[in-house]
């Protein structure tokens, strides 16, 4: 049979139409697949905005018969908010109110799943504390809302990426802050998720469904740890002087902790598998800190580096260098007749130190610690996030909390019957140290509660935030004093703006119990206040005169003063101990640099105030002897 020409393109045309016919019914396929394993749909909302006022801003978003009103004051040259005002309507009623000081508080996430619209807010409190604070409101198809509370945020906000189906439900991942709060340095690099499965208005924790997915991660992670070793086994100078920082290949952690270790050890955990994830950490952290062992032991003959700026007739003397923690120094504190000193540390461990002797003499595991007045008792934070009080003689636990979230703070009151607890919460709590009762709570507080600490007489009980310090009477439980700072603003040129800074990292009170002491505000040193008016007595300055704020932005991170109160000790960004004579205010000493990879300093001053033991970044604690 002879095709024709015109026969020959319909066979053609006839072959190109079932070829498209098949990539079409395919391509269908493919999207039936793809909105099966997408069962939500991302919701568009749409700001309705308003000047109120010169400085003012008001934006309105409505879904159904709800409402959400943000009103906020703009701040010029800055992205971000203050005095911001969240109200949330429905049907014209007031369901929800809250106020925000600062910070930047925006809708990133909004979406239908089943029968219910998701309305996500993330309000992020800026600078260099982080923190996202992430919430949500429910909606049904019958217009009913409901709040609920998302754990996790921090440096990391959220957005639909933090949404995963699997096996055809719905979860909402959140950064894990057990792990990630200590390790913020790479937290954008390595992310430690929680999964919480979507049901109606109600969050349920459930990581089963991805403990595969855990340990394959581990798995490349130790892959990857693997390689990095033999590379700088071959060449340790390299390993010791390298500052890559790409890729997350090195990150400056103590030791040149490599974070992908600690992406192996805490996936190993998520996936069930503790013993392996402690043998991991215990064989690749020794593997590494032998390659830098030079280093090490370099690095402890410090004492013909460090100086020591003397103003006046103020003597100190330094008696020991010790390597007491693997990680970073959390804690300190003398036992009461100063023979010796607790340390607790960010590898897990506090430890009982002999001064006659340097060794250790008693150790558990903790991450923070402290030891009454007394002597009977040390409480301190475990690591799964309990406080824990046990006989100091004996070692035997006497009590532990329920599981706290994130403690930050603890503090025994001077008779050593109480305990009190700060964390990231936003109340104090008064434990009974003896069996663990708790006394009272106290509410107040905007984040996460940086220090607690108890008046000398023991009558009240003073935190702080960041913003401002209120100071409780435990007997009737009404706040007596409130000090609220300024928020304060740091000039930065890339990109050009000013971003905000906590103007109280520390708090301490005279041993008279007349004065309060702040540290943490960027153009002075230490501010003094008095504590029963609330007003500013004094400021202890700072050897700079800080006339350009521009070029003065030392933030003070610690505060103590000495038992009695004949100077004050105060340390900030730039690893340097700084201490004042208490009478003539005058700055009569500085030390340092005592650190290298992160200026954190933590300091102790012994019971007589003859000792101060200050510890850093890198798990080195001094001690200094004060001649008269």
């Amino acid at each position: 049979m002879i095709l024709t020409s015109r026969t020959w393109l319909n066979f053609i045309l006839a072959i190109l139409l079932s070829i498209t016919t098949a990539f079409a019914e395919q391509g269908k396929e493919s999207a039936k697949d793809k909105d099966k394993d997408k069962v939500y749909k991302l919701l568009k909302l749409s700001a309705k905005k308003a000047k109120s006022g010169k400085d003012k801003e008001i934006e309105i978003y409505k879904l159904g018969t709800v409402e959400f009103k943000i009103s906020k004051k703009i701040i010029p040259q800055s992205i971000y908010s203050e005095d911001i005002n969240l109200e949330v309507y429905n049907k014209g009623t007031l369901f929800y109110k809250e106020k925000f000081d600062f910070g930047l508080l925006e809708i990133p996430l909004a979406f239908e799943y089943k029968d219910y619209k998701y309305i996500v807010f993330d309000h992020y409190s800026g600078g260099a504390h982080c923190c996202h604070d992430l919430f949500a409101f429910a909606i049904d198809k019958d217009n009913n809302i409901s709040k609920i509370e998302l754990p996790g945020g921090g440096h990391s906000g959220i957005d639909e990426s933090n949404l995963v189906v699997k096996n055809g439900k719905l979860y909402i991942a959140l950064v894990d802050w057990r792990f990630a709060y200590f390790y913020t340095s790479f937290a954008d690099s390595i992310a430690f998720y929680r999964y919480f499965l979507l049901d109606g208005a109600k969050l349920k924790e459930d990581n089963r469904p991805f403990e595969s997915e855990y340990l394959k991660e581990s798995k490349e992670y130790e892959n990857k740890l693997k390689a990095l070793y033999k590379k700088y086994k071959a060449n340790p100078q390299e390993y010791i002087s390298s500052k890559i920082r790409t890729d997350a290949e090195l990150d400056m952690l103590p030791e040149w902790f490599s974070p992908y270790l600690m992406g192996a050890v805490v996936n190993y955990i998520m996936a069930g598998q503790r013993e392996k994830a402690e043998r991991l950490y215990d064989e690749y952290f020794i593997k590494f800190s032998s390659l830098e062992q030079d280093k090490v032991k370099s690095y402890l003959k410090v004492k013909d580096k460090i100086k020591a700026q003397i103003f006046g007739e103020f003597l100190l003397d330094l008696l020991h260098i010790i390597q007491a923690h693997k990680k970073s120094v959390e804690a300190l504190v003398f036992t009461p007749d100063g023979k010796k000193l607790i340390s607790a540390g960010s590898d897990g461990k506090v430890k009982v130190w002999d001064l006659a002797s340097g060794k250790v003499i008693k150790q558990i595991s903790g991450y923070d610690a402290v030891i009454s007045p007394d002597g009977r008792f040390v409480a301190y934070a475990s690591n799964d996030q309990m406080l824990k009080v046990m006989d100091y003689e004996s070692g035997k636990l006497l009590w532990s909390s329920k599981k706290l979230k994130g403690l930050t703070s603890i503090a025994f009151s001077p008779d050593g019957k109480y305990v009190a607890s700060g964390s990231l919460g936003d109340q104090i709590v008064i434990w009974n140290a003896e069996n663990g009762e708790i006394i009272k709570q106290f509410k107040g507080f905007k984040g996460y509660i940086k220090q607690v600490l108890f008046s000398p007489d023991g009558s009240k009980v003073i935190g702080t935030d960041g913003i401002r310090i209120n100071v409780y009477d435990i007997n009737t439980g009404d706040m007596v004093l409130n000090i609220k700072e300024k928020k304060q603003f740091v000039y930065i040129k890339d990109p050009e703006q000013y971003i905000y800074v906590e103007p109280i990292s520390a708090i301490d009170v005279s041993t008279d119990g007349k004065y309060l002491l702040s540290a943490g505000s960027l153009y002075t040193a230490v501010k003094v206040f008095d504590m029963t008016t609330g007003k500013l007595a004094f400021v202890l300055k700072d050897y700079k005169t800080c006339e350009n704020k521009k070029e003065c932005n030392i933030m003070m991170d610690f505060v103590k003063i000495s038992p009695d109160m004949k100077f004050v000790v105060a340390c900030g960004d730039n690893a340097y101990l700084r201490i004042w004579d208490w009478n003539n205010k005058k700055l009569v000493a500085m030390i340092g640099p005592l650190g290298k990879e992160y200026p954190k300093l933590k300091v102790a001053i012994s019971p007589d105030s003859k000792l101060i033991a200050v510890g850093n970044f890198e798990g080195h604690v001094w001690i200094y002897k004060i001649s008269e």
